[in-house]
Formats: C-alpha cells, structure tokens, sequence
C-alpha cells in the first residue's frame, strides 16, 4: 500500500502561495490489488482526512491527461467529518503511456450543495489540497489479468504465470502472459464494477463474502454481466456462500443443492485433478456436491465437471454476458491445490488453450533441444480499430476539392490565362483578369468549404454486440468517433436514459496507438467527468472529432438472432454434426462473415495430452461457415448445414490463426506488425483469442514464432463458452447504425459503422466422461 500524505500545514502542491492544505489526502490503492492496465479502466482510492472543524461536502478530483490534451476531472462529490478518514474511489479511463513514472494531479475543493445549474462544475468552490500521486505497477496492455481471493497456489491457478520473455533464453508458451494478482480481499473490492475492468477471472478462494458492501456487490455482479468470469471454490468448513441471509452475491450462484460430504479419498477424483499423475491427493478430503435444483431453468446450472461416480462438482450459471462457477472443492488447501493440474483442470472451466510450463521445465527442454523459445515475434490482433472508426470521406473531399481549385486556379490565373487573353489581343487586360480570377476562386473555396463543412453531428463506430439468449440484458463495446461541428462545449451520453439509470455505462476519452499524434489543441481546457457515472459529460468541441470508447449494458431492440421453430437441439451424426432448429434475424442489414460454433460439452478425461506443443482444445466444437450473407426476415434452418460442412475446432481455429499470423511484408500499420488476414478476419479472431493456436515453442526453424496479442479487446474472447455445451453465431453489419445509442447534447445522432454480432444459445449439460465411459444418469439434469 502507498501512502501519499498531506499533512496539515503542509503546502499543497498547485496551492495558492502561503495556502496551507486543508485535506490530508492518501493513496490506499492505485488499482484493485494495484493492478493497473495501460490504456484499460481502473480504479483509485483514495483516503482522506479533514482538518477542520465542521462536517462539509467536498469535490474529490483525479485529473487525467486525455488524447486531445484536454483534462478529464474525474470528480466525486463527499462529505468530510473532522478528523475521520473517509476511503473515496474514483474511476477512469487511463492513458496508454500510463507508467510508474507517470504522476496524476489529485485536487480537493469545497462543494456548495445548495447551487444551482446544469453544469458539472456548479458549486465548485475553492481548492483546499492537491497532491500528485503515481500507480505502483503498471502492466502493458497485452496482458490479461486473474484475480483471486486468496493465497498461493491459488489452486494451482498461479501456473498461469509464464516466465517472461524479459529472459534473453525464455518466452512465453501462449500469446499472452497471464498476470495472477494474489491475496486480494473482499473489503478492498470497488464500488462500481470499472474498477475490475482489468481482472477477466476472479477466483474466490477464501474471504466472507458477507464482508462485501452492497455497492461492493453490485460492482462484482455488473462487473460478471459485462463478461466477467467468477469462480467460487467453496470451502471445507465455515462456508457462507449457500447461505443468503449474508451472502450478497448468493442470488448469481448456480442453482443447486450443495450436498457436504466428508472423508473423500480425492485419489478416485483423479482424472479430473491430475490425470497424468503426481504426488498423492488427499485421502481424506471434505467435498460439496453439486445437484442441480429440479427447477433450475436453462443456464441456471450447466454441469460441466462430475467425479467419476456421477456427482457434479463444478457447475456454472450464466449472468448477462458472463458466468459464474462453482467449484465443490476446498482448492484453498495447499494440499490440494497444489496439486491440481492447470492444465487439465483449469483449462476446462477457463478455456484457454497452452501448456503452462514452469521456468525450470522450460530450461530443461531448452537443453535438450526440444524446445527453442528465442525468435518470439508479438503480433497486434486488434490493430484495425483506429482504421475502421476514422472519419476520411468528408476530409478526403474537402483535400480533393482543395486540390483541383488550387490547379485550375495556377492553369487559368497564369500561363492558360494570359495564353486566352493574348489569343483574343487582350493581353492589356491581363491584371484586371487575374484579380476577377482570384475573386471567382475565392468565392468557389469558400463556397465549397461551406458545403462540405459538416453542420450537424454523427458518429463512425466499431462495436461488439453480444446477445446470450434468455438473458434479458446484452453488454456491447463501442469505440466511437464523434462529429462535434460546433465550437464551445457539447455533452456526450452512452446509452439512453433508462440504460444510465439501470446500470452504469462508462465512457472515456480514446486514441489509437498506432496513429501518430499531432500537438494538443493551443485552447486546452478541463472538463468534469462523473468518477462513479462516467456515462454523460461535456466535453470542449472545436468543430472536430472526439473518440472514445464505451462499455453500454442494457436492453436494445436491434433484432438479433432467435429461435422459430423451437428450441436448438445438437447431436452427432455418422459423418459429422448435426444441428437442429431455424433461427432468424431482424438487424438492419445482412449479417457477413457469418460461422456457426456448436459445442457438444468436453473431450473425455484422458490422461493423454498428445506431443509436446499439441495444446489441445478440450472442448467438443464443430465450426461451419456460410457461404452467403444472411438476410434480415430470412430463415436460416440449421439442418440445411450438411453434416461435412462442419470443420473440427482445432482445424477452424488453425486455419484462423494461419490467417491473421501474418509476415512483416507489405504496406500500412498492419504490416508494421506483421498481422496478416483482412479486417473480418481479423475482427472475427478476436472472439477466440484463448482457443487460437499457441506459438509454435518446439519449431527449431529459426522462424519467429507469432504471439497473437490484444491491445484493447480484453474481455471479448468467447473462449471460456467452449467448456460448456451451447451454440455460438458471430457475424458483421457493415455499415449499418450502431445498436449502441450514443448522445451529443442529450440526441441521438445518425451513426454508422462496424458491427460484431456474438449470439450466444446456452444448451443442456453433458459432462465429459471418464476415459470414454458413460457417467451416472444424474449428472445430466
């Protein structure tokens, strides 16, 4: 924990001269855990102390630098008691050249309650403390991040922790290294859910939940629902979790009975906690049963792991966009939980896809020559966003207008001019036509910038859109470039306002990395964004474009995809797979680019894992691919799809890496980091990023290996739905309205752009057998 103090009577830094601070302000935490992502929300919490001698109502400020060079205010309003520490969290989107070296301005000043106005800033009144303060550790953006509640070996979760490449004879064996943020707390969790924005995973392994705030609660609940992936491992004793008198997450559970059972020999649990061996599991283990409630409705208790007597011991339910497991092993017991193959167990309920090796068996197969982790070349998946929000047209006609004024003005002024006039013996005339000619053109310049010059505002956008059927909410990721015609100041909104008032929609100021930026506007100023409710705020306009990103949860009638004919059904069939139901969409153009993912549950429980480098995939996935676009209004009959027009995972998911893995050569930005495929493909990968291909680590060739690596898509990846049984529709509205409302002054504004669609059919559990053999009739509810 840092601790930044202004002590009283100490100056305050940006403090009038001979001003002593008023406030005693502290850091507590610079990111949940002190994990902070460049370029990805955070959170800050700050502690302060009031030295007066009266409660009072203050404005908390955390100022952050955005890409115009403009100041975001992210403000909170609190009231101070003399001499009580009062813990304020403040949330945002941070700069992608966040480092440790990188100080913010914090500023605290007196807030009158009782003023009046629209503006942000009303009431605020003078600064009584400022101080700066710096994060702890920053990661780069490439890396994804578990939480977990609870120490190491976190149930043999902190194997996810590859070396890093920093070791001039080691890299990594997946396309991304995994940051496993240890012994986070129930008290020290946000209260709003941006501030585990950075965490994919958070694995619950000991603390009360009871300890959490009902704000702290919903955070952890919003926070799944945008995606979010929450795994409880009940304890062996004292467990509060089924209890929901003080349980405030226990509504998100899954739906069932946990059944205690005592003296478990977890050596006949070993095909699901270490099927290729190793030292011994406890003989007398206390194990939670898992039985699925008998009213437990669809995706309210999907079996995905069963011991080999037929008893469920991890089960998921699905929230929103995201999921919540349960585990009915205690995995805090180190003489489990340090044991328990990563591989094997974890992969299964996470679904990533690599060997998780550890820095000496890297070594090891280094010197044997089995292994060769040098020539790793990182490779941007997410490249393509900047490229496919930017607004070109309407400066590329205005520079193409420009240019053929400026030519026919040098052809008819000069030498084509005087060429006409001495012709026709006018040559006297010749300054009396140069000056009617400049006039003429000036005129036409002026004329043609003012109708070219935009009047009204609208937006370009690239949006993920994500629809899990039964579910009443959808989440989206929206990166906008927004058309501000006007000078002076304009509020942008996310969202209409019964979504801002539902849930809390954020949305931050955005540049792309690979865009090379010019100077910060000569009028730079501040404006004040709401640090709880980043959701609608005023920004400075200069009649240009402001791009953001924004994170919308809510309820949108764009039409996607829905059953017609009854519910899906999914069986195998001699010669491939078949899939039954018709579906159709009424969305506002075709959907391109459309493959259909069926997931029959998981591959048995083999001791097996194939050569070295294989990383297989442990879900059953079948993949096939229209051929046409799929029309609004028309039907689309799963049992049209020929059973051989279904590709195994592992060849749709090669195939895919193949495509975007691309060479250093060509033109452009996607050359300058060797991703190759066109932007479909390349939009498409990103829903996969855990299940692609692994670098090559045992290639002697020499040739770099590619490691697929994401900038800003975290929490995109779709991979973890490939553990359990469901079907899975990803297509492409081009240029077609966002299904995200984006505001300028409180209206909506005409929108175009890119759309992924991700429609999500959860179906019924089908746990993976043992080695091939059927389980108990009661696993599958």
């Amino acid at each position: 924990m840092s601790s930044l103090v202004l002590a009283q009577g100490a100056g305050a830094v940006g403090s009038p001269p001979g001003q002593t601070a008023e406030v005693g302000i502290a850091v507590e935490a610079f990111g949940v855990g002190e994990v902070v992502r460049a370029g990805e929300w955070a959170g800050v919490r700050l502690a302060l102390t009031d030295f007066g001698d009266r409660p009072r109502a203050v404005a908390v400020r955390l100022h952050l630098p955005d890409p115009d060079g403009d100041t975001a205010f992210l403000q909170r309003i609190v009231t101070l008691n003399p001499g009580l520490r009062q813990g304020v969290w403040l949330y945002g989107l941070f700069p992608w050249r966040t480092d440790r070296t990188l100080a913010f301005t914090v500023t605290v000043h007196e807030f009158d309650t009782n003023a009046t106005g629209d503006s942000e800033q009303t009431g605020v009144g003078r600064q009584l403390a400022a101080d700066r303060v710096a994060p702890q550790n920053v990661l780069p953006p490439t890396r994804p991040v578990i939480g977990v509640l609870g120490r190491s070996p976190a149930g043999g979760l902190v194997a996810y922790e590859l070396p890093s490449p920093s070791d001039a004879t080691l890299a990594a064996t997946a396309h991304e290294l995994v940051r496993v943020a240890l012994d986070l707390a129930p008290a020290a969790m946000p209260d709003r859910w941006m501030g585990l924005a950075p965490f994919e995973s958070l694995a619950w392994f000991s603390g009360d939940p009871g300890a959490l705030s009902e704000p702290q609660a919903d955070a952890i609940r919003e926070w799944v629902m945008r995606g979010g992936h929450l795994i409880v491992s009940l304890p062996a004793a004292g467990q509060t979790w089924t209890n929901p008198r003080t349980n405030p997450l226990h509504a998100m559970l899954p739906s069932v009975d946990a059944v205690r059972r005592e003296g478990v020999n977890l050596d006949l649990h070993a095909p699901l906690l270490q099927p290729r061996g190793g030292a011994p599991l406890p003989d007398n283990a206390t194990v939670h049963v898992l039985r699925p409630v008998e009213d437990a409705q669809p995706g309210e208790a999907t079996v995905l792991l069963a011991t080999p007597q037929g008893d469920p011991v991890v089960v998921r339910r699905i929230h929103g966009a995201g999921m919540v497991t349960l585990i009915g092993y205690d995995l805090s017991d180190p003489r489990l939980g340090a044991r328990v193959d990563p591989q094997y167990f974890w992969h299964r309920i996470t679904g990533k896809r690599f060997e998780p090796l550890s820095r000496d068996e890297m070594r090891a197969l280094d010197q044997a020559g089995r292994a060769d982790f040098r020539f790793f070349d990182a490779t941007r998946m997410d490249i393509d966003i900047g490229a496919v929000i930017a607004k070109e047209g309407r400066a590329g006609a205005g520079v193409l207008l420009g240019l053929a004024v400026f030519v026919l003005y040098l052809l008819i002024a000069g030498p084509g001019g005087y060429a006409i006039l001495k012709a026709k013996g006018l040559v006297r005339h010749a300054w009396l036509a140069f000056a009617a000619s400049i006039l003429v053109f000036a005129i036409t310049a002026w004329s043609g910038a003012t109708l070219l010059r935009p009047t009204k505002p609208e937006t370009q956008h690239l949006t993920y859109f994500d629809h899990v059927f039964g579910q009443p909410e959808q989440r989206a990721r929206t990166w906008v470039s927004a058309l501000l015609p006007e000078y002076g100041d304009a509020r942008i909104s996310l969202g209409s306002v019964e979504d801002r008032r539902a849930w809390t929609q954020a949305l931050g100021a955005w540049s792309d990395t690979t865009s090379i930026t010019g100077k910060p506007f000569p009028d730079t100023r501040g404006y004040v964004v709401p640090a709880r409710d980043p959701s609608s705020f005023v920004v400075p306009s200069r009649s240009t474009v402001k791009q953001l990103r924004g994170e919308w949860l809510g309820r949108a009638e764009v039409g996607v995809p829905r059953p017609i004919s009854g519910p899906l059904s999914v069986r195998d069939e001699q010669g491939g797979t078949r899939l039954r139901g018709v579906v159709m969409h009424t969305m506002a153009a075709p959907l391109e680019e459309v493959t259909i993912i069926v997931v029959r549950g998981q591959k048995p429980l083999r001791g097996d894992l194939g050569p070295l480098g294989a990383a297989p995939l442990f879900g059953r996935v079948a993949a096939a691919r229209l051929t046409d676009v799929w029309n609004p209004n028309t039907p689309l009959d799963f049992e049209q799809i020929p059973p051989s027009a279904w590709d195994p995972a592992e060849r749709y998911f090669e195939r895919l890496t193949e495509q975007i893995s691309g060479s250093t050569t060509g033109f452009g930005a996607a050359a300058r980091t060797g991703v190759g495929g066109d932007i479909p493909t390349r939009l498409e990968a990103i829903s996969w990023h855990s299940a692609l291909r692994p670098p090559q680590f045992t290639s002697q060739s020499g040739v770099a290996k590619r490691m697929l690596q994401r900038y800003d898509s975290h929490l995109l990846d779709l991979s973890a739905w490939l553990t359990q049984p469901c079907v899975i529709i990803v297509g492409q509205l081009r240029d077609a309205p966002s299904p995200v409302p984006v505001l300028i002054d409180d209206e909506p504004v005409p929108s175009r752009g890119r759309t992924v669609v991700r429609w999500i059919y959860p179906l019924p559990s089908e746990p993976p057998t043992i080695d091939g053999a059927p389980l108990s009739p009661s696993t599958n509810p």
